[in-house]
């Protein structure tokens, strides 16, 4: 495993002035390019292997979705994600990781960083399912043509309200329909690439029950584990009610009661112990190189 960094076009200067990654991923916006283009050649010029993490926006605020059978989202999503392929094969990144979507349609505002259901828009989870394994194909062939790994991430069973401050926004939920864990796995037998977001895996259930979560998160992740390319290593704090926490893996974050612990953190890692084609990349809100450099500590006593 290899442990990396998250970035983005507002920050990635202050990051790597104090961190020299070995790879990274980059938030990216396709209809952003051209400020990401110093990021790119920056890249290029350490030798830094680095994959985009997709984000973008349809027509009218809709969120880009995978399992929704309309063609007006479904096309358009299609063209995005190609859009993002096409600028990761030419700047030679490694792979594009996108969210697979939801059965219920929501609108975006990556601006003030909420999402919002489209009332009448919902389609069932089986023709869902059918629309998502049909594009994921897609994506994926298309992605290994220009060279690129396409990874699907795992994603929670709620949304917050907002998340300029995740902390608060995530006191009230919205229920997407996100697609499930079980659909992800699916995708990962008809031979798709994943990324385990664990706290996005962990909250595809809603428990208080910690025992149990862990146990949950760990049988998944072992189901997962041949197709993983990619792990997003969060923690989270109470409540446990189907939205993502992101916050860090540092001594202050482990003191504070998140889930995963440290134990358990380095319990699901020695899923992947003797894998050499698996980044592990930290998404905290802050601290970005310090949480990088306690990962490295943590894959040390990695079994």
């Amino acid at each position: 495993m290899t442990a990396g960094i998250k970035v983005g076009p507002a920050n990635w200067k202050a990051i790597f002035s104090d961190y020299y990654p070995r790879v990274c991923e980059v938030w990216f916006r396709v209809d952003w390019l051209e400020r990401y283009l110093k990021l790119f050649l920056y890249l290029q010029r350490k030798n830094i292997q680095a994959g985009l993490h997709f984000w973008g926006m349809l027509p009218g605020g809709i969120m880009p979705n995978f399992a929704f059978p309309d063609p007006d989202v479904r096309e358009p999503s299609l063209v995005l994600v190609k859009q993002t392929i096409d600028a990761a094969s030419e700047f030679g990144l490694t792979y594009v990781n996108i969210h697979p979507g939801s059965y219920r349609l929501s609108t975006v505002n990556l601006n003030r960083l909420f999402m919002r259901p489209v009332p009448g828009r919902e389609t069932s989870s089986r023709e869902g399912e059918a629309v998502l394994r049909e594009n994921i194909s897609v994506l994926h062939e298309y992605a290994k043509k220009r060279g690129v790994i396409l990874l699907v991430e795992t994603l929670p069973a709620k949304e917050p309200m907002h998340w300029r401050d995740l902390a608060k926004g995530r006191m009230r939920t919205q229920d997407m329909k996100n697609v499930p864990v079980a659909a992800v796995e699916m995708l990962a037998e008809n031979g798709a690439w994943i990324t385990n977001d664990l706290c996005h895996t962990a909250m595809d259930i809603v428990s208080d029950d910690r025992t149990h979560l862990f146990a949950k998160l760990l049988e998944k992740t072992k189901r997962l584990a041949k197709q993983t390319r990619l792990i997003h290593a969060n923690t989270m704090l109470p409540p446990f009610n189907g939205t993502d926490g992101h916050l860090g893996i540092l001594d202050e974050d482990f003191k504070s009661g998140v889930f995963p612990s440290r134990e358990q953190l380095v319990h699901l890692l020695s899923v992947f112990a003797h894998r050499d084609d698996i980044w592990v990349i930290p998404e905290p809100f802050s601290k970005n190189a310090e949480n990088t450099l306690a990962l490295e500590k943590l894959l040390d006593v990695v079994k």
